[in-house]
């Protein structure tokens, strides 16, 4: 349920703006009710924050993969991380 209301939450703030989206249709796109939505992960803050940090984490240098010491390198590594995927 986590999941599903932050995907939701996420995919609102990118297409409505963070100001623009409110928690009831943040609840209504992730099919869940607005007290199941502030019980599993709190207010409109915090979905943001969660969606940011989560995001995040998906964009950080795999452990496995070296630490470029140029662009050169860094094209590399992430070409062979592309070809890989």
């Amino acid at each position: 349920m986590r999941k599903r209301i932050l995907d939701a939450a996420f995919r609102l703030f990118v297409e409505k703006g963070y100001a623009g989206t409110s928690t009831l249709e943040v609840a209504t796109c992730a099919k869940v009710s607005k007290r199941d939505l502030y019980a599993t992960v709190g207010n409109k803050r915090a979905m943001l924050i969660a969606g940011i940090t989560g995001r995040t984490a998906k964009m950080q240098l795999r452990p496995e993969l070296p630490a470029p010491r140029g662009r050169q390198e860094l094209a590399s590594i992430r070409n062979a991380y592309a070809t890989s995927i």
